[in-house]
């Protein structure tokens, strides 16, 4: 089952997820690496398998897109008694439009906190700490498991600041430019992003109830 990657992080994501199906006791045909993005120097690669596999003797063949683990960090304001939250406006490509999300961005080695907060200062401007960050799922929520092995996990942190420092947030301009991403910050109540129909916001809105940080 060999297959060579030029990327190192498609590297590591195809042995993560070959550990992981390898538990179920599946019978391998073949895996076979149809493609791959190399664009490690911008934090950024993805890969495509084919596989046919035998499980629990039914034989199927799947494709499986290979994306890395990721980060979901959901900043909680509290100004003046209101509860509010800073988003952040992209143009993403495979929707054609600009969308509102939550910071977010790819992880290394595990090292899910240290990814949320480089991802909150570089599309926020916020400085913040380990230990501000609050964890709202353990392990990893699949967001795509029909073919799909994208990962994620979800955080928040609470910010005090004045109404008037809330200003600054309304239109930011922030993100890594040099990686072709430009973002601009959007402050909203939560209740005006209920609609909005990305996995992304419906899970963080659903694990922010649970945890009870916000009411809906």
């Amino acid at each position: 089952m060999r297959n060579k990657f030029i990327s190192k992080i498609n590297k590591v994501n195809f042995t993560e997820w070959y550990k992981l199906i390898k538990k179920n006791k599946l019978k391998f045909h073949h895996i076979k690496k149809i493609g791959e993005i190399n664009r490690d120097k911008n934090e950024f690669a993805t890969s495509l398998i084919d596989t046919k596999i035998t499980f629990k003797k039914k034989t199927i063949t799947r494709a499986v897109h290979l994306e890395g683990d990721s980060v979901v960090v959901v900043p909680i304001i509290k100004s003046n008694k209101q509860v509010k939250t800073i988003m952040v406006k992209q143009f993403r490509v495979p929707i054609g439009k600009f969308n509102l999300e939550f910071v977010s961005g790819g992880v290394n080695n595990n090292r899910f906190k240290a990814a949320a907060i480089r991802e909150v200062k570089e599309e926020l401007n916020i400085n913040i700490k380990s230990k501000d960050l609050i964890e709202l799922n353990k392990g990893k929520i699949f967001l795509m498991p029909g073919n799909n092995f994208a990962r994620a996990k979800f955080f928040a942190f609470i910010y005090d600041i004045k109404n008037i420092e809330i200003n600054r947030f309304k239109s930011l301009r922030t993100g890594n430019n040099k990686n072709g991403e430009y973002l601009k910050t959007v402050v909203k109540n939560f209740n005006e992003i209920k609609s909005l129909k990305t996995a992304s916001i419906i899970i963080s809105l659903k694990l922010l109830q649970d945890k009870k940080l916000i009411n809906l």
